[in-house]
């Protein structure tokens, strides 16, 4: 095993990680993050979450996700929240939200192909 490998930093990162995958199975319990046309909004608050956060996800295979419309999905819209700010939850997601009843900008996000063309198309539009 390589210094790296044994390093507390990577054991911290993936006690994390599942927690965020805990978090998200919790929240998707509740009732689906799967929208329409592809698109899935899952999110997680957790203590382990200093600053609030998107990540978002083109996958090269749909998957099922249980969402609105009956169809897969191949974008993930992940939102990390820390604990007790769901006020800052709740700003991302309405403003994820407001952009996807925009179809130029669904159709937009999924011709996207390079990673900082998805990013400038966020970055413009959430603050």
């Amino acid at each position: 095993m390589k210094d790296w490998q044994r390093s507390p930093r990577k054991i911290i990162l993936v006690m994390i990680k599942k927690a965020v995958i805990k978090g998200f199975i919790e929240r998707e319990a509740l009732s689906s993050t799967g929208m329409e046309q592809g698109i899935a909004i899952p999110h997680t608050e957790l203590d382990s979450i200093r600053k609030a956060s998107i990540v978002i996800l083109k996958l090269d295979q749909s998957v099922e996700w249980h969402a609105l419309d009956g169809k897969l999905t191949n974008i993930v819209i992940a939102m990390f929240i820390p604990k007790g700010q769901s006020n800052g939850h709740l700003k991302y997601l309405s403003e994820v939200s407001k952009l996807l009843i925009h179809q130029e900008f669904i159709d937009q996000l999924h011709r996207a192909q390079a990673p900082d063309e998805i990013y400038q198309m966020f970055k413009e539009r959430v603050s």
